[in-house]
């Protein structure tokens, strides 16, 4: 099935809309392969892209992002994991599963959202910018990706902006200056990049970020 591209926003709205439990069986109809797109807590929206695929023999194999295969069982409308733990199926159709743990989560069958591949790639710009690699951030950049999203797969929801101040990579966070981001954006912890930067032990950065607004 082809997914349009959608924002988190919608997301969020098209997770509370699968429709309910089907009259068959969940052991039958959880089986094949799913991709736990995002993950809901406390009100905030997390992209995933872990991998399931639930086998008859009561078996399911996991990747997330190593993979991993355990036993699993089904009982009313809750599927018990080994080494993962409960999972309370709110809803399911042929191409979604709402379920819950601690967090909310949303698959989609057989494949995963187009918004998991853009926030795989923002992660991959930002391991980029750790490694001080800005061939290979240029050359994500002129692929699409979003400068001024905090990344949503990580705890710390840090733009590339954020990342690059935090590893004094003075010269990458010159060239993601000149590409005009979002400066009011902030990461889990409320920061911005100017808040950032003014803990850098690089004098240069508050200056820079602050010419640049």
């Amino acid at each position: 099935m082809k997914y349009p591209l959608l924002t988190l926003s919608a997301l969020l709205l098209l997770s509370t809309q699968v429709p309910a439990l089907a009259a068959d069986t969940l052991a039958t109809q959880v089986l094949g392969k799913w991709c736990m797109n995002t993950e809901e807590y406390a009100g905030e929206l997390s992209v995933n892209g872990s991998l399931f695929e639930f086998l008859a023999d009561g078996t399911y194999i996991a990747k997330m992002p190593t993979e991993s295969k355990d036993r699993y069982t089904v009982e009313g409308n809750t599927l018990h994991l080994d080494n993962f733990g409960d999972l309370q199926v709110l809803s399911i159709s042929k191409d979604e599963m709402k379920a819950k743990a601690y967090s909310t989560y949303h698959f989609t069958r057989d494949s995963c959202l187009p918004i998991v591949a853009e926030a795989m790639k923002l992660t991959e710009l930002n391991n980029a910018i750790i490694k001080k690699d800005l061939a290979t951030v240029k050359s994500l950049v002129a692929d699409g990706v979003k400068i001024s999203q905090p990344d949503t797969r990580s705890s710390q929801r840090s733009t590339p902006l954020m990342v690059a101040i935090k590893y004094g990579d003075l010269e990458t966070v010159k060239y993601l200056l000149s590409l005009k981001p979002d400066l009011a954006q902030t990461n889990a912890m409320g920061e911005t990049a100017l808040d950032i930067a003014k803990k850098s032990d690089n004098p240069d950065l508050p200056a820079l970020i602050q010419a640049a607004q």
